[in-house]
C-alpha cells in the first residue's frame, strides 16, 4: 500500500456456520455508501452477545494501551525536562568556567545539546 492507493480491510469471524468474511475497499465500482451486508446466523441473539463481548474485551485492551501510552509519554516528558535542565546547566558552566576549563565545559555542553536533540526532537 502507498499513499493515494484505495484502502482495503478484511473483517472475519468464525461462527457456528463457518467463517464469515467482509472485504471493505475504496475501489470505484464496489458497493456504494449505505449498502448492506446480510449474514445468516443460527442464533442472532447469541451472535450479538458474542460481538458485544468482543467489543468489551477490545475496549478494555484499548483502555490499557491508552494508559500505558500515557505513562510512556509522561516518562519521556520528564526525561526531556531533565535533559533540558542539564543542557542549560552545562551552558551556564561553560559561561562561568575559566579559560583552562572552557574546553571541557564546551564538550559537555555540546554533548548535552546533542543528547537533547536526539532524545527530544521538536
Amino acid at each position: 500500500f502507498e499513499p493515494g492507493y484505495p484502502l482495503f480491510a478484511q473483517l472475519s469471524r468464525d461462527s457456528g456456520v463457518g467463517r464469515q468474511l467482509i472485504f471493505l475497499t475504496q475501489h470505484s465500482g464496489d458497493c456504494a455508501v449505505g449498502g448492506a451486508v446480510y449474514f445468516v446466523v443460527p442464533d442472532a441473539r447469541a451472535t450479538l452477545a458474542a460481538i458485544d463481548g468482543a467489543r468489551a474485551v477490545q475496549a478494555a485492551r484499548d483502555a490499557h494501551e491508552f494508559g500505558r501510552a500515557g505513562r510512556a509519554a509522561l516518562a519521556l516528558r520528564k526525561r526531556c525536562d531533565k535533559l533540558r535542565l542539564q543542557a542549560r546547566w552545562a551552558s551556564e558552566d561553560l559561561a562561568k568556567s575559566s579559560d583552562d576549563a572552557k574546553a571541557v565545559a564546551r564538550i559537555k555542553a555540546r554533548r548535552m545539546a546533542d543528547t537533547l536533540a536526539v532524545e527530544c526532537p521538536g
